[in-house]
């Protein structure tokens, strides 16, 4: 049995999509003979937002947890100055004295030991003096844990492996700044010259990084995907009078939402007589959706449900009971979010393909590059391959798919889903993968 270090920052019980990569390598590679000791911090989810990042540990000591899967070193968390200020004062007051406190962490934790995150680092540093390993793998980001495990890897001779969840250096915002542009792409290359391999997300990621790692570093595709076992067992059905549309997880500045607030603003109006329930689950902009809704969506403020972020079971068994699932288009990246939408196995709603004010979002706030957009519109070619949704082209298109829906809905008390060959999207199988890459390093 060959031991893995796995430094891994969102890691459950924190609710983040990004976390349920790392789990899944601690649920499963001992069934490949790795046995993983993960590397994290402790996680309170005392808010249920995205306070819960920054939130103070409820303890100063290290816990450590052997299970059946592994071994779990959770570290203690102290937000820092701004943070803390956050945490107290909300999000508009100090916010340039906070701002620059959180550049010069930002900077500064490549150089030093510093900031909130140093903690991995110490404890892992430790671990490593008395326990040898056979591999370390940290996944970002944040990406100060590859600069971690790269010095860790120098200082105990032990080859590490870089998971890219997304790209480093190349994100828009990165390249807003100069210096920071310049800044980033010179810890990346620092950071991943020693790394004996990388792993990543999808084909599309693989070419945006390689332009700032080592040409003959090797690269494994490994997907994200869904947990079976979440799903497989579940027989869980939506109501067969009200159609229940969800929308699970984060919005960014590219998304179309106000559109297609507008477009399920309208069709409610247009179908008065229709049963209709919006789920909006976990979402980044709640406050800013209820003001936008109460002052522009009049029809939807009594079918729209906001709810706070839930565990991965939870969210499946809300994805389950409902009939449509909207996915925003992410272009040339495919997420986390659409594997559960498709283990679900309910319609899901892609928006949109073929909008003006989608393209426009796109080329002016799209976080990477997207001069090759058409041919890596990700999201679509899984739905298509699939078969598990629409690929909706604009707001008209989603008014006709809605209206169908409801016409079906009507008719047969359900909504059929027709998707086929989702099994080698699921986790295991991609970490079936990944292990026998592993074993080549």
């Amino acid at each position: 049995m060959k031991k893995i270090l796995i430094i891994a920052y969102d890691f459950p019980p924190y609710v983040s999509a990004g976390g349920l990569r790392p789990y899944s390598w601690y649920l499963n590679l001992k069934k490949f003979g790795y046995e993983p000791v993960v590397i994290t911090r402790q996680w309170e989810n005392k808010y249920g937002d995205q306070r819960d990042y920054i939130s103070q540990s409820a303890t100063r000591q290290v816990e450590i947890e052997k299970t059946e899967y592994g071994t779990l070193i959770k570290t203690p968390y102290k937000p820092n100055l701004s943070q803390r200020l956050l945490l107290k004062y909300g999000e508009n007051r100090f916010v340039i004295f906070r701002k620059s406190l959180t550049l010069f962490f930002e900077l500064a934790q490549y150089i030093l030991p510093i900031g909130p995150k140093k903690q991995l680092y110490l404890e892992a540093k430790k671990y490593l003096s008395k326990n040898k390993v056979d591999l370390i793998l940290a996944t970002g980001e944040p990406f100060v844990l590859f600069m971690y495990a790269s010095k860790l890897s120098k200082k105990y001779n032990t080859k590490w492996v870089a998971d890219y969840r997304d790209p480093w250096s190349q994100a828009a915002w990165r390249k807003s700044n100069f210096l920071m542009a310049r800044l980033n792409k010179y810890f990346e290359h620092k950071a991943i010259t020693n790394a004996h391999a990388i792993c990543t997300v999808s084909p599309y990621v693989e070419t945006v990084i390689r332009s700032n790692i080592p040409n003959k570093t090797p690269i494994h595709i490994q997907s994200n995907g869904y947990d079976s076992e979440i799903f497989d067992q579940k027989e869980l059905e939506p109501p067969s009078e009200t159609m229940v549309i969800t929308f699970a997880g984060s919005v960014y500045p590219w998304h179309p939402l106000k559109n297609v607030l507008n477009t399920l603003d309208r069709f409610i109006r247009e179908n008065s007589s229709s049963s209709i329930e919006i789920n909006l689950i976990g979402t980044n902009k709640e406050s800013e959706l209820v003001k936008y809704i109460s002052a522009h969506c009049k029809a939807l403020e009594q079918v729209v449900k906001h709810q706070s972020r839930m565990p991965n079971a939870e969210l499946a068994n809300k994805l389950l009971r409902s009939h449509l699932l909207l996915l925003f288009n992410d272009h040339a990246l495919l997420g986390t979010k659409i594997f559960n939408y498709m283990a679900a196995k309910r319609p899901i709603l892609l928006c949109y393909t073929n909008c003006s004010e989608t393209n426009e979002l796109r080329e002016k706030n799209f976080a990477y590059d997207s001069s090759d957009f058409d041919k890596n519109s990700l999201q679509k070619e899984l739905i298509e391959k699939t078969n598990s949704g629409i690929a909706v082209g604009n707001s008209e298109h989603l008014l006709e798919i809605l209206k169908k829906y409801q016409a079906e809905l009507a008719l047969t008390g359900k909504i059929a889903s027709k998707s086929h060959s989702i099994e080698q999207y699921s986790r295991i199988n991609q970490i079936t993968t990944f292990a026998k890459f592993l074993d080549t390093l």
